[in-house]
């Protein structure tokens, strides 16, 4: 789910009947959930990112049956709710474009994330199997489609992709990747990694710096001109800036995690809100937001935190597979 260039939070998924999801919510209420999704895998829509244009949809299959990933972009709806699936108003996916991503061998990523920046620019991170590891690539579309932005000495993920494993965002000029990365032969470790994404030229990564280093990365919010990273290490939240500090640790509270599953994620909502995450601890998650330099906390509902997004309308969580949503607008947040 992601909300972060839009006021609704784009929600893409699996139905109670194995059918694929893709829907928009706008504060407490479904706004709009897309019918006739002709989606060709059996397992559905994996990803969903959107700015208030467009939204996109990655299709993908398991990414070791060599199948490869497919990729919508349209719109899934207006403000209008009707809760008739043959109604007009409903979005026809076959309507919008698709495409896959190939690189310049012609070898088709199995694994995508579609990544909009808030200029407007469309861009993609890839992964695409070279024998028995995984090669990172990235896309940026132009006039005629998608084409390369990445070159030099290649980057491997050390897992089979997901959302979990390879992290991704992008600011005006630059794309992100983290998780256990790592070039050439070299083994992978918990890392961010930058490229410059060029319409005119072909960069190569670079690793940034995550000072002190991380036992794991867990999530990586982009806006403009920055970028926060998080992760944990000895069993403590840590978040990185690459905004005004080049992989500076952020001051946080002593925040113990569960050892089982210690989540972190960062509220991708509007630039105007302060630094909030959630996390998973062993009483239960919770949400904390930073306001001039102090830290507030928020306890959620009980139960076991998987994902968190925002929008201008207040954040989201994923808690036990059901969406949760504290009304607070970006206006008053980290007021109370």
């Amino acid at each position: 789910m992601d909300g972060t260039y839009s006021a609704r939070l784009g929600i893409a998924g699996v139905l109670d009947d194995g059918g694929p999801l893709a829907a928009a919510v706008k504060a407490d209420r479904v706004n709009h959930v897309a019918g006739r999704v002709p989606v060709a895998h059996p397992d559905g829509l994996h990803g969903i990112t959107g700015d208030i244009e467009n939204d996109g949809l990655v299709e993908q299959s398991d990414p070791g049956s060599g199948v490869p990933a497919r990729l919508h972009m349209g719109w899934i709806g207006d403000d209008k709710w009707d809760p008739d699936p043959s109604s007009p108003a409903y979005p026809e996916l076959e309507e919008w474009h698709t495409s896959t991503l190939r690189d310049d061998r012609g070898r088709a990523a199995v694994w995508a994330s579609l990544l909009y920046d808030d200029e407007g620019d469309v861009r993609a991170v890839g992964v695409v199997p070279v024998g028995a590891r995984w090669r990172i690539r990235a896309w940026e579309q132009g006039g005629r489609g998608w084409h390369l932005v990445d070159a030099g000495r290649p980057l491997f993920l050390g897992s089979e992709p997901s959302t979990t494993a390879l992290l991704t965002s992008t600011e005006e000029v630059m794309v992100n990747v983290a998780g256990v990365i790592g070039r050439g032969r070299n083994d992978p470790e918990p890392s961010l990694w930058r490229l410059e994404s060029d319409p005119y030229g072909r960069h190569e990564w670079g690793r940034a710096r995550l000072a002190g280093g991380a036992d794991v990365v867990t999530d990586v919010h982009s806006w403009a001109l920055g970028t926060w990273v998080a992760g944990t290490r000895d069993g403590r939240p840590m978040v990185w800036d690459w905004s005004d500090d080049a992989g500076e640790r952020i001051p946080l509270p002593d925040i113990e995690l569960d050892p089982a599953d210690p989540v972190v994620r960062i509220l991708h909502g509007p630039v105007v809100w302060p630094l909030t995450l959630a996390v998973q601890s062993p009483g239960g998650p919770s949400v904390w937001i930073r306001k001039d330099d102090q830290w507030q906390e928020v306890v959620a509902p009980p139960g076991r935190l998987t994902l968190a997004e925002g929008s201008s309308y207040g954040p989201y969580l994923l808690i036990d597979d059901a969406l949760w949503f504290w009304s607070m607008p970006y206006e008053e947040w980290g007021k109370q």
